[in-house]
């Protein structure tokens, strides 16, 4: 896996390759095949609310000009013609949800939803929230 010498803008994301460790916080875009490549995200941008509390796996696949960023444990993905925006709108994804099942009494959840919100809180913690913030 190789990273385009000329990548501008930076995304705060780190991402570790299956054969190798590679800081990608200051590239726009990275080399990744149309049957995906397999990444661990470990943090999430620097003006994020939230952090990870767990990696999260990611699949990255590039296709028709366009990378597209899965993640199996929520079951999301984005897609973009940009790497960043792609990782950008799969952040949004985890506020959504966590604004639609951690933020809400679980009264009002169904138990699927129960679920979906401890899975929420193993792997994401708000960063004002010091009690459930983990170090690994």
């Amino acid at each position: 896996m190789t990273v385009p010498e000329n990548s501008a803008e930076s995304y705060p994301v780190i991402l570790k390759g299956m054969n190798a460790v590679q800081d990608l916080l200051r590239y726009d875009s990275v080399c990744v095949s149309k049957n995906g490549d397999v990444f661990e995200i470990s943090e999430l941008s620097a003006d994020s609310r939230l952090v990870l509390l767990h990696p999260l796996e990611l699949t990255v696949y590039f296709d028709d000009g366009l990378y597209i960023v899965e993640n199996d444990v929520f079951e999301i993905f984005s897609f973009d013609k940009s790497f960043k925006n792609a990782l950008h709108d799969l952040e949004i994804q985890f506020y959504d949800l966590w604004e639609d099942f951690v933020s809400v009494d679980e009264s009002c959840l169904a138990p699927s939803g129960i679920i979906l919100k401890k899975l929420l809180q193993k792997y994401l913690g708000e960063k004002n929230d010091t009690k459930n913030i983990q170090s690994f």
